[in-house]
C-alpha cells in the first residue's frame, strides 16, 4: 500500500490536507503577516482612505467635517467605520437644507454612496502609487465600504 501511495500525486492520498485545512492555513498565514510585516502601512492606508472621503463629502456636502469628527491621530479600520457612519446623519441634513422639499431620499442615498465608491478608488490609487497596497488592507477597506453602503441604504431621513 505505500509503494501505491508513492505513485499518486500529493493532492490525491488519504493523508492529504482538505481543502478546509489548507484555507484555515491560508488564513492563519495571512493574519500573521498582517501583525509581523505592517509597520504602519496599515495605519497610513486607513488614513488615506479617510481623508479622500472626507474631502469628497466636504466638497459635495460644503460641511467641516473637521469640526464634526473628533480629531484623530490614529485611525484604524474601526476608527475608519466608526466615523464614515457617523458622516451619514450630518450629510443627509446638510443635503436636507439645500434641498429643501425637493430632497428625495433616493437621491440621497444614490449620491452618497458614489461618494463613498470613488472615495474608496481613489484611496487604492493613493496607495497603490505609494507602494504600499497589500491585499489585505484593500479587503479590510472594501468591507467597510460594503458596510457604510449597507447602512446608507437603510438610512431615513428624521
Amino acid at each position: 500500500m505505500a509503494e501505491a501511495d508513492k505513485d499518486i500525486p500529493k493532492y490525491m492520498r488519504l493523508t492529504a490536507k482538505t481543502q478546509y485545512e489548507l484555507a484555515q492555513n491560508i488564513d492563519a498565514a495571512m493574519t500573521e503577516a498582517e501583525l509581523f510585516n505592517d509597520g504602519g502601512e496599515s495605519q497610513v492606508c486607513f488614513q488615506i482612505c479617510h481623508e479622500q472621503l472626507v474631502d469628497q463629502l466636504q466638497e459635495e456636502y460644503g460641511l467641516n467635517l473637521a469640526e464634526i469628527l473628533p480629531n484623530r491621530s490614529f485611525i484604524d479600520k474601526h476608527i475608519l467605520k466608526q466615523d464614515m457612519l457617523s458622516m451619514i446623519e450630518s450629510c443627509a441634513a446638510q443635503y436636507q437644507l439645500s434641498q429643501g422639499s425637493n430632497s428625495v431620499l433616493q437621491d440621497f442615498q444614490l449620491g452618497f454612496e458614489k461618494i463613498v465608491k470613488r472615495s474608496l478608488q481613489d484611496a487604492l490609487d493613493i496607495i497603490k502609487s505609494k507602494g504600499i497596497w497589500r491585499f489585505d488592507l484593500q479587503r479590510s477597506l472594501q468591507e467597510i465600504q460594503t458596510r457604510v453602503i449597507n447602512k446608507v441604504k437603510l438610512y431615513h431621513f428624521s
